[in-house]
């Protein structure tokens, strides 16, 4: 029983929480063929998800994200060193996210107008998301950048799903031994070899066009 420790229950669904969602990612990664920003970041924006609530953390997530690449445009003109460079970014990202919560605030038919309400620890969680994605941004295109988080954030939203509900924490808190479970699942999951489901859907379509293009001539 998790009354027998003396682990705060707020620290212990915390780190309870960790490995369902690295699971989770795997299982995304390998199975399904989810590509992510790492793994801290949906793990954090889980998390965050959890502590704003969805709309005000995926509005959140938004706002970093357009920051972040105005930042980027602007400090990549500049010579500096990495860590200033990295400072100036987020000095950046504050004013904007700052900005951008002021306007979602003044326009009433987006119902976003309770940000007082937020956790400001989720804030940080979601804007540790920049660094991720601009340096994903840097080494890739936007495109591909782009589609990476969309599918972060798929996995994300899945996993503040499973960990929003109370049912599924509170099974865990008083079955503690499927966290070891949960670690052979990953080494299964590492020797894994087979298609992932997005191959699979992509190698069906292959048939369907070659069919087209007998037909057409």
């Amino acid at each position: 029983m998790v009354t027998s420790f003396s682990i705060p229950k707020e620290v212990l669904e915390i780190l309870i929480i960790i490995p369902i969602l690295a699971t989770l990612i795997s299982i995304g990664r390998y199975v399904i063929g989810l590509k992510t920003l790492g793994i801290y970041a949906p793990i954090a924006l889980a998390i965050a998800y959890k502590m704003t609530g969805l709309r005000y953390g995926l509005a959140l997530t938004f706002l970093v994200i357009i920051a972040s690449l105005i930042g980027y445009r602007f400090l990549s003109k500049v010579r500096m060193h990495y860590t200033t460079r990295v400072a100036a970014n987020y000095t950046l990202l504050s004013i904007l996210v700052i900005t951008g919560i002021i306007t979602f605030d003044s326009i009433p038919f987006l119902g976003l107008n309770n940000f007082n309400q937020i956790s400001p620890v989720g804030v940080v969680l979601i804007a540790t998301l920049s660094d991720f994605f601009i340096k994903a941004y840097i080494k890739k295109s936007l495109f591909t950048s782009m589609r990476v988080l969309l599918e972060t954030l798929l996995i994300s939203v899945i996993g503040w799903y499973i960990i929003r509900s109370p049912n599924i924490i509170e099974l865990i808190f008083h079955n503690l031994w499927i966290i070891p479970l949960l670690v052979a699942v990953n080494l299964l999951l590492g020797r894994y070899r087979g298609f992932r489901l997005k191959e699979v859907l992509r190698f069906q379509t292959i048939p369907n066009d070659a069919d087209t293009r007998t037909n057409k001539s």
